[in-house]
């Protein structure tokens, strides 16, 4: 249940492409139990059928199993859905993941 959850929000978050590979002799990939991902976030909208750009910021992501706990560090100019629920500007902002899944937002 919230394990699923857990990594798969971790998998929407950090995978941006995928390689499919047809063959019954591979194993799945072991991740580590920590590390983290310096990136580049660029944001975009749909508006009849053309993407248009909304921004580009840096970020940071934390992942750590052992503890099951995860954070993502969005910096300013992001246009995050959670970041912009309570704050309608594009301040820097960390959402934090605690053991149980519940997601806190921090500015």
């Amino acid at each position: 249940g919230k394990m699923v959850a857990f990594l798969w929000l971790v998998l929407s978050h950090l995978l941006s492409f995928c390689i499919c590979v047809q063959s019954k002799d591979l194993s799945p990939p072991m991740w580590p139990n920590g590390f983290s991902v310096a990136s580049r976030e660029h944001w975009y909208m749909y508006m009849n059928d053309t993407r248009v750009p909304l921004a580009v910021n840096d970020a940071y992501w934390y992942y750590d199993y052992t503890n099951r706990r995860m954070r993502f560090d969005h910096g300013v100019g992001q246009v995050d859905n959670f970041c912009m629920m309570n704050e309608k500007k594009p301040i820097a902002c960390s959402l934090l993941f605690d053991p149980s899944g519940v997601m806190y937002v921090n500015y």
